[in-house]
């Protein structure tokens, strides 16, 4: 299931990316003849196409917001595995101390014969 969500997060991640890169491609045109015109059309293509680019920003906030959960809650399960395995060594018996308590109890069954 993880590695599932891993590839739907990255298929998330790269079609941001290409939907950058088209946008990009339609905002930047080869025309270095005409400086100041140049600069007249890209703020008119900023202001049509600026809705795509607030839509994308969207998307980009949203992949960050999924990658930056699904690295959390990994972290979360590592902790809680973790602390999980110190408790249960934690509650463990070392096997000395459980055959010094052995011969202990006989010991104290003896004396009281």
């Amino acid at each position: 299931m993880r590695k599932e969500h891993i590839a739907g997060l990255i298929k998330e991640c790269r079609a941001v990316k290409m939907g950058f890169v088209e946008l990009l491609s339609r905002f930047f045109v080869e025309s270095s003849q005409f400086p100041s015109v140049h600069s007249h059309f890209d703020r008119i293509r900023w202001y049509f196409r600026k809705p795509l680019v607030v839509g994308l920003k969207l998307s980009l906030e949203s992949a960050k917001t999924s990658v930056t959960l699904f690295v959390t809650l990994h972290m979360c399960e590592d902790l809680q595995r973790r602390i999980e395995e110190l408790q249960r060594a934690l509650q463990e018996v070392p096997k000395d101390l459980k055959r010094q308590l052995y011969y202990d109890i006989l010991a104290s069954q003896v004396d009281s014969c």
